[in-house]
């Protein structure tokens, strides 16, 4: 158990986020790195992921999430697999997203 929480503290540590970030494209999860000007040269799409973080948001809470999350999941696979047109996925999602809220109020 002591040698898992070495190898997290190793790769949390600052100087190993570094060298993933500009050896491999890793984004840090450290946010002061995300204004390391050699970070910055060297890897581009760390600009872009630090704006990203500073505007990102979580989603709202909905107690419907979970049955709604599920139906997504069924119409986009149908439609990433060819299945049905994403116009017909979107118009079923509309539908049972509106049913799913009646159901529960």
């Amino acid at each position: 158990m002591d040698a898992a929480f070495e190898l997290i503290d190793y790769f949390i540590a600052p100087e190993q986020q570094k060298y993933r970030a500009l050896t491999g494209g890793f984004l840090p999860t450290l946010k002061a790195l995300y204004e390391d000007q050699e970070i910055l040269d060297k890897v581009p799409v760390v600009k872009l992921g630090g704006e990203a973080l500073a505007n990102s948001r979580s989603r709202p809470v909905s107690p419907y999430y979970s049955d709604m999350s599920l139906e997504m999941a069924e119409q986009f696979n149908a439609s990433l697999k060819g299945e049905i047109p994403p116009e017909e996925a979107m118009g079923t999602l509309q539908t049972s997203h509106e049913e799913i809220v009646a159901e529960g109020q």
